[in-house]
């Protein structure tokens, strides 16, 4: 079986597959797909679609001797850095410090910011009162 090739794209034709295209002036061109043709009638130029043989074959994208090409393996490399403000000195210290310290740490937050929370709710408690003692001595 005779495989054409794709009067557009320069790729070969598949035996069954594609379209053969008949002009009014006589001469016959073979489609590898719908694109392809659309492409031919519309009169564009096929060494400007990057999908095309014509394009690769200019470019010389294709392999001379046809093997694969070595791929290109890039490396990537970890990089440490500061977050959000804090040192990378600082992140290496809270990573490596004991578990009973960082817990303590944390305890000791944690009681700090509830006698905050206390203190301001008395605070505020305070402050209820005297507006209602304002309140009964204006009536």
């Amino acid at each position: 079986v005779k495989q054409e090739t794709c009067t557009f794209s320069q790729m070969r034709i598949p035996a069954g597959k594609g379209k053969k295209y008949a002009r009014a002036d006589g001469k016959i061109a073979f489609f590898l797909s719908k694109k392809c043709e659309t492409h031919f009638i519309a009169k564009r130029n096929p060494r400007l679609f990057r999908w095309g043989a014509v394009f690769r074959k200019k470019r010389e994208k294709q392999q001379k001797d046809k093997k694969k090409a070595k791929k290109i393996v890039v490396k990537t490399s970890v990089i440490s850095r500061g977050v959000a403000g804090i040192t990378m000195e600082e992140l290496l210290k809270k990573k490596n410090e004991k578990p009973e310290v960082r817990k303590a740490k944390q305890e000791a937050a944690i009681r700090a910011a509830k006698a905050k929370k206390k203190e301001a709710a008395e605070k505020k408690k305070a402050e209820k009162q005297v507006q209602s003692k304002a309140v009964q001595q204006k009536q």
